[in-house]
């Protein structure tokens, strides 16, 4: 008996798991039914398969839920055959009266095909192949996932979940596997949009590498689909995550009241893992696929910078795609340095379309006229040495200026001619208001000029902000 104080956060929700006899929906199953879920688990596997070793079969997964406290109900179904497909849905609708919370479309019954093939490519399989592969997957899923859609739809509520992966995104085991993972992600995306105005959820769901039963008994023919040394693929089978792993992720988007907002999405079980807080049986989150740690450990470092179209595989590196590589680099590096340099530049005009510009200009020559459009400013003509002394006693000229009246003074000492220079200097207007600026402009040194374009001031006179060029 299954303690009253446990938190069962799926009670009495109902779920169909397909394919559950093993691997990830057997791991699913048994998590929904430790949250109080009625599972309903399929599987054509009547008894432990005859193998080296002993394979969990649809009933034993079924009576495990139910030691833990659960409620399920195992239905042998052959998901190759939609006549057997729709009874399901239709003894699930006569037993609970119409009512279906959660789907999760998992049956796949190309693994065999898969190992079968290792290694070949899609011209040395039969055309068959690709119904091994995709038959039991994406096709049974849209079958399921209509179904399902036709229970949840008049309740304004329910949760579908397609159990896809990585092979969508990058090339893994084989062409059709590929290409059915990747269809798997659209029709989710797409079922997404036309079920969120009736209240029902569907995603995809990438599990990671996964220790399933299958996996374990047949190590030498993964590794080899999948382009792996054994030992290597070995290693990662010990970090890799666990069929309740998996599990725990389906419950966590199933108890989650804003799962709606996740529609349409593909969701990746580390990911979810860190949203929701759970862990794998060991205590800690596997690493993510998308990690830095994954793609060196699977896909060798290349793969953490570029796409995979580039490199789909690492030992077939060669020359012509290292020059690629140069290129692309260079042009990252190049595009940065260009974003770098207009932000640079475009904040240093904003800064400066928000001050008053006087332009001082010392000796003889009289200033420019530059016409434009901007801000006003106004020109210091003829000031001379003695009038920036005169102008600076007991230091009453902006620290700007004070600069430019020590050198005028010191010229002044050694008899020097002032020759002519500028200094462009900018203020702000309580800057103007000072003494040391009022006397100038009351000795008539000031001259006003037309509008000028900030940006045209900043191009020709190369002046910044609180800074002066000599």
């Amino acid at each position: 008996m299954v303690s009253s104080h446990i938190i069962r956060p799926l009670e009495n929700k109902v779920a169909l798991i397909t394919g559950s006899s093993r691997g990830i929906g057997r791991g699913i199953a048994l998590q929904l039914g430790k949250a109080g879920a009625i599972v309903y688990l399929t599987g054509k596997t009547p008894s432990i398969s005859q193998s080296k070793k002993e394979l969990p079969s649809l009933e034993q997964t079924a009576k495990e839920i139910r030691d833990n406290g659960g409620c399920s109900h195992p239905i042998y179904c052959d998901h190759s055959k939609m006549d057997e497909v729709r009874s399901v849905f239709k003894r699930i609708e006569e037993e609970q009266g119409g009512r279906l919370d959660i789907l999760v479309n998992n049956a796949y019954s190309g693994v065999t095909s898969l190992v079968k093939n290792a290694g070949k490519k899609f011209w040395e399989c039969e055309p068959e192949f690709w119904d091994d592969i995709n038959n039991v997957g994406l096709r049974n899923a849209y079958f399921c996932s209509t179904y399902a859609a036709r229970l949840m739809v008049p309740r304004r509520e329910g949760l579908i979940v397609n159990i896809s992966s990585a092979g969508g995104l990058q090339y893994l085991f084989s062409v059709p596997y590929g290409v059915g993972k990747e269809a798997i992600d659209r029709m989710s995306v797409d079922m997404g949009i036309e079920l969120k105005p009736f209240g029902v959820t569907c995603v995809s769901l990438w599990p990671s590498f996964v220790r399933t039963e299958m996996v374990q008994e047949n190590e030498i023919s993964f590794s080899k689909a999948a382009g792996m040394t054994i030992d290597s693929f070995k290693s990662s089978l010990e970090t890799a995550e666990s069929t309740d792993f998996v599990g725990k992720a389906v419950v966590a988007l199933a108890a989650d009241s804003k799962k709606i907002k996740k529609t349409g999405r593909v969701h990746i079980t580390e990911d979810l893992a860190s949203e929701y807080g759970f862990t794998d049986k060991n205590g800690v989150i596997p690493s993510s696929f998308r990690s830095v740690r994954s793609a060196l450990q699977f896909l060798g470092w290349i793969f953490s910078i570029f796409d995979t179209f580039l490199f789909y595989k690492w030992k077939q590196f060669n020359f012509i795609n290292f020059l690629l590589i140069v290129r692309n680099v260079c042009c990252l590096f190049c595009s940065c340095v260009w974003i770098v340099l207009l932000s640079y530049f475009a904040a240093r005009d904003l800064n400066s379309g928000k001050r008053k510009i006087i332009k001082c200009q010392t000796g003889d020559e009289k200033p420019k006229k530059r016409h434009g459009d901007g801000d006003d400013y106004q020109t210091l003509a003829g000031l001379d040495g003695d009038l920036f002394l005169k102008a600076n006693r007991k230091k009453s000229l902006p620290k700007k200026l004070q600069k430019a009246a020590e050198k005028a003074k010191k010229k002044k000492k050694k008899g020097l001619k002032d020759d002519t220079r500028e200094e462009h200097i900018s203020f702000t207007k309580s800057e103007i208001r000072k003494p040391g600026l009022s006397m100038l402009s009351r000795e008539g040194v000031f001259q006003k000029q037309n509008q000028m374009s900030i940006n045209q001031m900043s191009r020709d006179s190369r002046m910044s902000k609180g800074s002066a060029f000599v």
